[in-house]
């Protein structure tokens, strides 16, 4: 994802990366996306991120009867460039 959207990237230019890349985005304020991070141990947790202004981006991926979800947060700074790019993935399925 940090290759597609590199920090930096203006915000209209983030938007046309991610809809070329299949994925729907909506600008959030002051909002809250709950991440998944590396932990020590080498899993992955769930850390939230409040009161950050993003771009909310989604995809959903269909394999055979499991529906995977990719989101991602392109957190914008106060010039409304990417100063980060925060990533979860969610599935549902039998």
């Amino acid at each position: 994802m940090r290759l597609e959207v590199p920090v930096g990237t203006l915000v209209d230019d983030g938007v046309r990366i991610m809809s070329r890349c299949g994925y729907s985005c909506r600008r959030v304020t002051d909002g809250r996306f709950v991440a998944m991070t590396p932990t020590p141990e080498g899993n992955l947790g769930d850390v939230a991120h409040d009161h950050i202004d993003f771009l909310a981006c989604h995809r959903t991926y269909q394999y055979g009867l499991v529906s995977v979800t990719r989101s991602a947060a392109l957190v914008l700074d106060s010039e409304g460039r990417v100063r980060e790019v925060l990533t979860r993935f969610d599935s549902v399925g039998p």
